[in-house]
């Protein structure tokens, strides 16, 4: 690169990372359905004009190839796109103009910081070494989007991997750094429950599935405590319960679903053995009937069912020397393992991988509530951070000639 320092690179595309998280802050699409997303992203790359190819594996995902003017590594960036079926409540000018659909988890300002990445590396393509694959992923709050780029070849000669994430529980201007497993592997379900209806004065004459089901819930929870191993963390989270409408009839079903989250994919087999299990036999207690649905049912042969993010020792290691070196150590900060999920965790299982976490509090700003919550809201001065990352991340690898430091 020129001999500007990063801070210098960065500040002359703050205007652009603004507008670009903001309009997609502001036009959120749904997992798989990010279709005017992706459109968007290529036609700010194409008006970059750098000298790059830009694929589309799948309809909504995009990955664009920028190689080196020498040979080197294959190093793959990652931001994920998509939003969250959540009404946002907060006070934005620009906060989502589509009713129900909200970028809650920070999608907006990853997708906004690889776009800021790419333009920079782009404009200095002659002095890099190797090969940058930046992936604009779709669909990863359903887990299904990384499995699906995998399946077309994207990992192949890939040398390592990495992305960032942002936090609402790191102040801004820091970073979270954290080795082995972070994030859960996790597996959504859905039950339902058959029994009797009949009136609501005579139970004797039915057979209550919501009684069934709480009685389910309850032994559940208690068998995942008695029955797992109390050092390894795991949880088994009931979002919804749905049943009847009317106050004097008992229904004749009821669902309900939720979550099952662990570090460990073992134990998240384990987890719903006991689930299944437990429904069968509380269900034959009561005389009742029941169905349950995991999301990665019917998956192809040997692709497993859900996995944890895994920080791998040697690129963490280069993760932390390059915010170090060139940002400050002391805006390092240690992470502890989270049960949220994240399906980077499936590029994690195959090459080399960090998953880094960039700070976006800022109490000043209200930009303190906990992601998918309706009033999430990001420091924006985290999205220079966050390029920041990335290219000293690059000039760590050695693929970007080194400059000043900032």
């Amino acid at each position: 690169m020129s001999a500007r320092p990063i801070a210098d690179e960065i500040k002359k595309h703050a205007d652009l990372l603004l507008q670009w998280r903001r309009y997609l802050h502001q036009h959120p699409e749904l997992s798989f359905k990010e279709f005017d997303t992706a459109r968007y992203i290529v036609e700010q790359i194409e008006a970059m004009n750098l000298p790059v190819t830009i694929t589309r594996p799948t309809p909504t995902s995009i990955v664009v190839h920028l190689v080196g003017a020498s040979d080197g590594p294959t190093i793959l960036l990652r931001a994920d796109i998509d939003a969250l079926p959540i009404q946002e409540d907060t006070d934005l000018a620009f906060k989502s103009a589509k009713d129900g659909i909200m970028h809650a988890c920070g999608h907006d300002a990853h997708t906004a910081i690889l776009l800021g990445v790419l333009n920079i590396v782009g404009q200095n393509a002659e002095q890099l070494k190797g090969t940058i694959r930046f992936v604009f992923q779709a669909a990863e709050e359903v887990g299904g989007g990384a499995r699906e780029l995998i399946r077309t070849g994207l990992l192949e000669g890939v040398d390592q991997a990495y992305a960032i994430h942002v936090s609402p529980s790191i102040p801004t201007g820091q970073y979270g750094v954290g080795y082995g497993s972070l994030m859960a592997a996790g597996e959504a379900f859905d039950v339902e429950i058959w029994g009797s209806g009949g009136h609501a004065a005579k139970p004797e004459e039915a057979n209550d599935p919501i009684n069934v089901a709480i009685q389910a819930i309850t032994a559940a929870k208690q068998l995942l405590e008695r029955k797992t191993d109390p050092l390894n963390p795991k949880l088994m989270s009931v979002t919804y319960f749905n049943a009847g409408k009317n106050n004097n009839v008992i229904s004749d079903r009821a669902n309900f679903g939720g979550t099952l989250r662990t570090l460990d994919v073992d134990l998240l087999q384990e987890v719903k053995s006991h689930l299944v299990q437990t429904l069968k036999h509380v269900t034959a207690l009561y005389g009742a009937d029941f169905r349950i649905r995991f999301e990665t049912d019917g998956l192809p042969p040997g692709e497993p069912p859900s996995l944890a993010l895994f920080n791998h020792d040697e690129t963490t290691r280069i993760a932390a020397s390059a915010i170090a070196k060139n940002l400050g150590k002391e805006r390092i900060t240690t992470v502890k393992p989270s049960l949220t999920g994240e399906d980077f965790a499936f590029i994690s299982a195959i090459v080399p991988s960090t998953m880094v976490f960039v700070g976006v509090r800022n109490e000043a700003l209200d930009a303190v509530y906990p992601l998918h919550h309706p009033k999430f809201r990001i420091d924006e001065a985290a999205l220079e951070y966050g390029v920041a990352y990335f290219l000293s991340l690059l000039e760590e690898l050695t693929v970007l000639e080194r400059h000043a430091e900032v």
